[in-house]
């Protein structure tokens, strides 16, 4: 750059700056809020500073984002970008293509407490000519056929392409005759951006309501409304599409239940019009008393409570439907409308049901929550982990052994890896989802030798989990031949 650009520049960055004082923009501490006060409690502790300085960093945060629009909307020409770095000290280090011109123009503006906190540094390329080789990243990246996150990091003043698979994406570039752009790079990371979701019964759905968090026999979390709703539905609350698993509309039931993403929690809450409320018991139909109050949550008419009427409504419109159908009445609301359908029935932190429909006369119907647990699946009236988790069984004679896994809880399908085996055989060998051995000769395993076994399941998800089965020797069948269950399966 000649002297005379480099001085029309300073004077444009000069005019700026002077046309909105930072000293009098930037910083302006008030007193502090008790929600700022509770912040510089965790902030304290995760820098190791006092309290008193973690408030005084606070503070300085807003005027500092103040300083990274001006200086981007104005300076842009010469800017590389800022950020604030917390440790070893409290500073903000700033990007520029000419430091010279930057440190000038910073040291003729007081920037009050902040001056003494600013460090300028050499940047290659502006944030603006990053932002613009972003677009250029993307369209190459669509032209890949290759799916990665892209972001300007401002501290390597570089774009990159997050991927958890950085040979395929090269190689699909290359393939294609791609060129990434300059000042860009591809880096690994686990997995892509997520969307998550929080699963809840209560929530509205495509045309419906959900109901409660369920957990199936073999482990599976997933999320329940009423068969009579479409098998193809969204949770609306993040719009992701619900993954279908088994409904069941006829005789005791109207009930279906979905399973969602890897990337989403379902939790043992419904949301009950005011509040999100943690279910941690199920009342079966038997124990449900007529006069009972009892409320729900749908997507059509909110929350609204009423009595049990009656407990043994056979409803016209469920085919074939048995007399074990619950009623609620209310006469002073309308209690049901097109919506509510799978929405939650409960009472204090207890399930009662899932909604099925009204007759337009302030009463409502549901299907009781025991009737699930035929279904295989019930309420989940607790926090779960999402992990999987492999159910171990085995058999042997006084010769050989043979186990065999089942992966249960996270998302199926599994893969089974890492066996280990503990114990007297004298070989032992592994396949897919089982393992085998041998004792070897006579007397092969000896009445009160230990035997264990060890694997891990992986679910599709990528989530780990571990199983495991213990067995003795048993006395009296050295060389009988005749097989013995094993000591039942522990699982983790």
């Amino acid at each position: 750059m000649s002297h005379r650009d480099r001085f029309f520049t300073l004077l444009m960055l000069s005019f700026v700056l002077f046309t909105c004082p930072l000293s009098a923009q930037l910083v302006q501490q008030s007193q502090p809020s008790p929600a700022l006060e509770r912040d510089s409690i965790a902030y304290a502790e995760k820098f190791d500073t006092d309290i008193e300085e973690a408030l005084r960093r606070l503070q300085m945060q807003e005027s500092i984002g103040r300083l990274d629009e001006t200086l981007t909307e104005s300076t842009a020409e010469v800017f590389g970008g800022l950020w604030i770095e917390h440790q070893p000290s409290f500073r903000i280090v700033t990007l520029f293509t000419q430091p010279s011109v930057a440190e000038e123009i910073l040291s003729e503006h007081a920037l009050g407490e902040l001056a003494s906190l600013v460090e300028v540094r050499s940047a290659a390329v502006t944030l603006k000519q990053l932002e613009e080789q972003l677009l250029l990243a993307q369209a190459q990246l669509e032209s890949s056929g290759q799916a990665a996150d892209l972001w300007i990091n401002v501290r390597e003043n570089q774009v990159e392409y997050m991927t958890p698979d950085p040979a395929g994406l090269t190689a699909a570039f290359a393939s294609k005759r791609l060129q990434m752009p300059e000042n860009t790079r591809v880096v690994q990371v686990q997995s892509l951006f997520q969307l998550q979701a929080d699963m809840r019964g209560g929530r509205p759905l495509t045309n419906c309501t959900s109901g409660f968090t369920v957990r199936s026999d073999t482990g599976q979390l997933g999320i329940s409304t009423a068969a009579h709703c479409s098998n193809s539905t969204v949770y609306e609350d993040v719009f992701i599409s619900l993954t279908f698993q088994s409904e069941r509309f006829r005789d005791h039931y109207d009930v279906q239940w979905h399973t969602a993403r890897c990337s989403d929690t379902m939790l043992n809450q419904i949301f009950d019009g005011t509040a999100n409320r943690t279910i941690n018991a199920a009342v079966g139909r038997n124990a449900q008393a007529i006069g009972a109050f009892v409320c729900k949550h749908g997507e059509a008419t909110g929350a609204t409570c009423g009595t049990i009427d009656g407990k043994s409504v056979r409803p016209i419109a469920i085919p074939s439907a048995d007399a074990t159908f619950i009623c609620v009445r209310n006469d002073n609301v309308t209690i049901s409308s097109g919506g509510d359908s799978g929405a939650p029935w409960f009472a204090g932190n207890s399930a009662y049901g899932i909604h099925s429909g009204g007759n337009g006369s302030n009463q409502a119907v549901y299907m009781a929550v025991d009737y699930m647990e035929d279904r295989g699946y019930r309420v989940l009236d607790y926090a779960a982990n999402a992990n999987p988790w492999a159910e171990v069984t085995c058999t042997r004679t006084a010769r050989n052994f043979h186990c065999s896994v089942s992966g249960r809880g996270g998302s199926p399908p599994y893969t089974f890896s890492g066996w280990q085996y503990y114990g007297p055989a004298a070989s032992w060998s592994t396949g897919f989802s089982s393992i085998s051995g041998n004792y070897g000769s006579f007397p092969g395993c000896v009445d009160g030798e230990f035997n264990s076994v060890l694997v891990q399941v992986t679910d599709s998800c990528g989530r780990t989990g571990y199983g495991s089965a213990t067995f003795d020797c048993l006395a009296g069948d050295e060389g009988c031949g005749i097989t013995r269950i094993c000591d039942g399966p522990t699982i983790f």
